[in-house]
């Protein structure tokens, strides 16, 4: 028996990359798991991959930047399963390329900004109260490398708007832990995802990689298609920091990978995931 099993599971922009990997291998594990995106063909395509793998899925489709969207999204939810026990709020990119500060458009600052760390706090605010009621939930938020290091090739708006989705995830670890839900947040490394590969030119990867202790950099997938995601067991929280204590629930995110975009970013971003 999965320890996901009759878990409902929701994957904010899980149509491709990181997010798809997730769902996957959360309906290996027992969860049902709501796909979403904001193209109803790609979501479906997902889920009824998933489904032929044996798992359970459906469809979820709405912009995650829109309270009244995400609202909906939480609905065709309940409405089709159940409340959602498990949340990933993974939905987001990178939509202006690294530029120097001056030189950042303000509606690509602005479109990057919102796409991330708005939609991170739409996704929660919608789903939150629910699992305050019930007294029980798990969150888990993606962050990035970006995020919490300081790098001159790093998509500014980007960085800025992950750093905030740490800081969020802090706050609502302590707000919410009393209540019984856990709240983590997730920081992953540059990840090749399928567009990554195309938009990092070959040099760049290179001088990435070698950056890395590992001297190279995730894959959406591992070899074998062997993608794992962290253990959602209980366990202890440090409420006051968002972060797992114990054995038990320590996390094992041997993905090292980042989520794929909601929507594909421009043409130039090195692709910090």
């Amino acid at each position: 028996m999965s320890a996901l099993d009759g878990q409902i599971a929701l994957v904010t922009g899980s149509t491709r990359g990181i997010g798809a990997a997730i769902a996957a291998e959360f309906a290996r594990r027992g969860a049902a798991v709501a796909v979403h995106g904001r193209d109803r063909a790609a979501a479906d395509s997902v889920a009824a991959a998933i489904i032929r793998d044996g798992g359970t899925a459906m469809a979820a489709t709405g912009n995650v930047t829109d309270f009244g969207q995400v609202e909906s999204v939480r609905r065709q939810i309940e409405d089709a399963w159940g409340p959602v026990g498990i949340l990933v709020a993974n939905a987001g990119g990178s939509f202006t390329p690294p530029a120097p500060l001056e030189q950042i458009p303000e509606d690509g600052w602005r479109a990057t900004v919102d796409g991330n760390l708005l939609a991170t706090f739409l996704t929660l605010k919608s789903f939150l109260p629910g699992m305050k009621e019930r007294r029980r939930g798990t969150i888990i938020t993606i962050g990035s490398a970006a995020g919490r290091r300081a790098d001159p090739r790093s998509p500014i708006p980007y960085a800025a708007a992950k750093a905030g989705i740490a800081l969020l995830t802090q706050d609502v670890a302590a707000q919410a832990g009393p209540f019984g839900i856990r709240a983590n947040c997730i920081t992953p490394e540059t990840i090749l995802t399928e567009g990554n590969q195309d938009r990092i030119p070959a040099g760049l990867q290179a001088s990435l990689a070698d950056a890395h202790p590992l001297k190279r950099l995730g894959y959406a997938a591992r070899r074998r298609d062997r993608r794992r995601v962290p253990r959602l067991r209980r366990g202890r929280l440090d409420h006051r920091r968002g972060h797992r204590r114990g054995r038990r629930c320590r996390a094992r995110l041997t993905i090292l990978s980042e989520k794929e975009p909601d929507q594909p970013a421009p043409k130039g971003d090195i692709g910090y995931r």
